[in-house]
């Protein structure tokens, strides 16, 4: 893997992981499709770099944000904790039913 991301669930810690990416970089790696922590550095050279296309509030956590790179959609998301999580997706439409379901989610702890 390489500096500054790691895959979801890898708890390893370090000097790696906060080292910052080139954004071309770190579009190679999202397109592979697997979910990513990004650190913070990482997320704002995404958001610079990127199109938002659609955001939404959870209430609980950070925004949801359906993003356009380089031909590539995916979405960026925050856990209530502020890490930040990052996937790639086919098209907007399914970005969109990706933040649909997740918002359920939120809808349900809301709910109790």
């Amino acid at each position: 893997m390489t500096a500054g991301r790691r895959p979801v669930g890898d708890t390893a810690a370090g000097a790696a992981y906060n080292a910052p990416v080139e954004i071309d970089e770190l579009v190679g790696e999202i397109a592979r499709g697997e979910p990513m922590a990004l650190d913070r550095s990482d997320v704002e050279r995404l958001l610079a770099a990127a199109e938002t296309v659609a955001e939404a509030r959870t209430g609980v956590a950070g925004p949801i944000r359906t993003l356009r790179l380089r031909g590539r959609v995916m979405v960026l998301e925050s856990n209530p904790s502020g890490e930040h999580f990052v996937r790639a997706l086919g098209s907007e439409a399914v970005a969109g039913r990706f933040v649909e379901s997740r918002l359920a989610v939120y809808e349900r702890m809301w709910d109790g």
